[in-house]
């Protein structure tokens, strides 16, 4: 059983360009998706959750979030299946509204390194908990 995840999640790691979808391939990508995904670039700072207690925090930006997880740009991969916690600062939207911080837990789930263009290197992270709070 264990082969059969590490199989399937390494069909997930992308190292080619984008491939563009069908019309219909997008709707159905649209329909299957639990989660709706927001293209924020915010400020992202992520910890992954070694067992051997030695945590590494690396700061960097997101390319998309939602509720069930989100895209973060960085060329220092972690492996599939890493434990994550990331913290994003959410922009104000309105005048003397209070900042938001998205603080999340979850999985690396996808790795993507696409060919010739570094810069947008990145991993998803599905989330098991995610949080609202406000800054400390």
């Amino acid at each position: 059983m264990e082969h059969r995840v590490r199989q399937m999640r390494t069909a997930f790691i992308s190292s080619g360009p984008p491939v563009e979808p069908s019309k219909e391939g997008f709707i159905e990508e649209f329909y299957r998706r639990r989660h709706i995904r927001y293209p924020l670039r915010v400020p992202v700072e992520y910890r992954k959750i070694p067992a051997n207690g030695k945590e590494e925090t690396i700061k960097t930006k997101s390319r998309d979030i939602s509720e069930g997880g989100a895209f973060v740009f960085t060329r220092a991969l972690p492996a599939l299946g890493t434990n994550m916690e990331l913290v994003m600062r959410l922009p104000n939207t309105q005048a003397g509204a209070t900042p938001l911080v998205l603080e999340m837990r979850g999985e690396v789930i996808r790795l993507e390194m696409p060919s010739g263009r570094e810069n947008q290197w990145g991993f998803a992270v599905s989330a098991r908990r995610t949080v609202f709070r406000t800054p400390s």
